[in-house]
């Protein structure tokens, strides 16, 4: 439900693998493209994707986006803190916290 924006998030970050989901999911980047160019190539084709598969959005839970982030921040950070745990390092190619999650969350909630 968040993946068109944390794939336009991470992009700076890993460029060369939303570069190739975004492939996979049918979209195309140009061989120049810089890193944001291939997050906002990859944010459109990945919305696209979705609706084509008439997947839910966070508004079809019927929660306001105030009754859904300290949910969904508050699980997200402790399953990153467990993996982190876990893994000896954080599972993602950008820093995950509050704020990075309520971002995600907000921004999909909004455009999606």
């Amino acid at each position: 439900m968040t993946l068109p924006q944390t794939l336009d998030l991470i992009a700076p970050a890993v460029p060369e693998k939303v570069k190739f989901i975004t492939e996979a999911l049918g979209g195309t980047v140009p061989a120049d493209a810089m890193p944001e160019q291939i997050g906002k190539i990859a944010c459109d084709t990945a919305k696209r994707f979705m609706s084509e598969l008439k997947l839910p959005n966070l508004k079809s839970y019927n929660l306001t986006l105030e009754q859904m982030l300290p949910l969904i921040a508050d699980e997200v950070t402790k399953a990153v803190a467990g993996a982190v745990k876990a893994l000896g390092q954080a599972p993602a190619p950008i820093p995950v916290d509050v704020a990075i999650v309520t971002l995600l969350v907000t921004r999909a909630y909004n455009e999606n």
